[in-house]
């Protein structure tokens, strides 16, 4: 019989590690020199404009052409990396692409009903909101590109470092926990949401005094069962039972938001969910990702359509089919729907500094002061302060602020509302390369409860793409790091009890000590 040599045997294998290695090494650094490329390409485009050079030409067609070039080529060069499209980050730069360069990717085909932003904004002020929209998801890209290594590019297996039991069981405890404390908040959340949209409509749940609604901390305790629905299915790989619990509760949640009209927080949590349980529970079909994004492609501007359509509860099921059958092309309507949210880009472009001057790092700063709760106010200092999305649609249309009703806002036209042209730039280049090492430090392990972490933040988030900061600050510090801190002390305190009871810390009996 030949001898053995291990030491022989592992140099092919240690060899196309180095070569595999040195390749992805080479291609990011390929990218990342592309990527900036195209921004000084940018940059060399917006300094030619504030010229006057581009003053006489219409520049609403070539300027979507531009943010199209921009939104492919950010997705393509990520396909480069060999890194997944279902993974937090790719999901993040749809959703801003979608809401902030729907309508571009629709208007060279004149797919756009009523023409670019229904002609609401000028074409000179339109056309400086595409630019800065490319721009900005350039900049954002940069950052995050900077934040990858090539080893990123190997996707952690699920089998390769077994899960801890006594992180699952922690998991599933600090699931239950929340759930538990937030079932009644949301309860009564849910409820009133479905009553006022049933007697007076979505518009309703937004043109109510303060006295009408549910008040500000049922709503905070409330979210806190976003968290126990994560925490528990990331913890129940072999848990039935409680993933039943957690689907079941988003599956309710997710219905009870469609049908009041409230599309974005239920799409946003169908997505996060069914990322959580990709990573953590097992995988999910190809087809049925894809599957269920063309499902809600279709409901969205139907729900849309429908949602203040008076007596609709008397007979849904028709009106719906008739609302269905009425939209020439529900992929369009809801890309147009969705790009309307260029819109307050335009509007901040042309209200800033002129109207109101810049914030100069105001949002950001009362923002990250949510992460305190109320206490000892009559009113937070955040919303004392006042929201940018608040300003602008008192601002642009008082009857409908008046109603209650939005434009929603931007992630882009904050960082101009803050910081200008010049400040929104490296603004979102630091934002793009914060969200990679954050999405890195939560996907690229096996730990699940990081992956729940990622899971709620993201349910949170994806909303950023058309909203501002005062949102995020809280979902990462309360909802999201809160109750990871709380699963790595249950874990810790149970491996420091079966090493006193003499057991292995990763039993998953129960211990029994006296």
């Amino acid at each position: 019989m030949a001898p053995e040599y291990p030491e022989f045997d592992r140099l092919p294998l240690r060899s196309r590690e180095i070569s595999a290695r040195a390749a992805a090494s080479g291609r990011l650094r390929a990218v990342r020199w592309q990527q900036g490329v195209l921004f000084a390409i940018l940059i060399a485009i917006g300094l030619a404009g504030s010229g006057g050079y581009f003053d006489s030409f219409e520049l609403t067609y070539p300027a979507s052409v531009l943010l199209i070039t921009v939104i492919v080529w950010n997705f393509y060069s990520w396909h480069l990396l060999g890194r997944k499209w279902f993974e937090p980050y790719s999901l993040f730069l749809l959703a801003a692409c979608l809401f902030n360069g729907g309508q571009a990717l629709l208007e060279p085909f004149g797919l756009n009903p009523g023409g670019m932003l229904s002609n609401r904004v000028s074409p000179d002020l339109c056309a400086e909101a595409l630019y800065l929209v490319a721009l900005g998801l350039t900049a954002l890209h940069f950052g995050a590109l900077a934040a990858l290594l090539p080893t990123d590019n190997r996707q952690v297996s699920r089998t390769s470092i077994p899960a801890s039991p006594s992180r699952l069981r922690a998991l599933r405890i600090v699931g239950l926990i929340c759930m538990g404390a937030a079932v009644i908040p949301m309860t009564l959340l849910l409820r009133d949401t479905m009553t006022t949209a049933l007697n007076q409509g979505y518009m309703g749940l937004y043109g109510r005094a303060s006295e009408e609604g549910i008040h500000g901390p049922i709503q905070a305790v409330a979210s806190f069962m976003i968290s126990g629905a994560m925490f528990l299915a990331a913890g129940s790989r072999k848990k039935r039972l409680s993933l039943v619990i957690a689907v079941t509760f988003v599956l309710a949640y997710a219905a009870v938001m469609f049908i009041s009209g409230s599309r974005s927080p239920a799409a946003m949590l169908l997505i996060s969910f069914a990322w959580v349980y990709e990573r953590s529970v097992r995988r999910l079909p190809r087809i049925a990702i894809i599957a269920g994004g063309l499902c809600l492609l279709l409901i969205l501007p139907v729900v849309g359509a429908l949602r203040d359509t008076p007596g609709l509860w008397q007979d849904p099921v028709r009106l719906f089919k008739e609302e269905f059958q009425a939209q020439d092309n529900p992929f369009t309507a809801v890309v147009s729907e969705m790009g309307g949210s260029l819109a307050t880009v335009a509007y901040t472009i042309g209200l800033i500094p002129s109207v109101r001057p810049f914030d100069y790092g105001a949002s950001y700063f009362y923002a990250a002061s949510t992460v305190i709760p109320n206490v000892g106010w009559a009113i937070h200092p955040a919303i004392a302060h006042g929201f940018l999305a608040d300003w602008l649609i008192k601002t642009v249309d008082p009857t409908l602020a008046a109603r209650g009703g939005g434009l929603g806002y931007s992630f882009i036209a904050e960082a101009f509302a803050n910081f200008g042209w010049y400040g929104s730039v490296l603004l979102l280049v630091s934002l793009g390369y914060l969200l990679m090492r954050l999405f890195r430090w939560g996907t690229d392990t096996n730990d699940c409860a990081r992956h729940a972490v990622i899971g709620t933040f993201l349910a949170f988030f994806l909303l950023f793409a058309r909203g501002e900061s005062n949102a995020v600050v809280r979902s990462l510090a309360w909802y999201s790091l809160l109750p990871y801190l709380a699963v790595s002390a249950i874990a810790r305190a149970s491996t420091v009890r079966g090493k006193l009871c003499g057991q292995s810390p990763d039993t998953d009996r129960r211990i029994a000590c006296r």
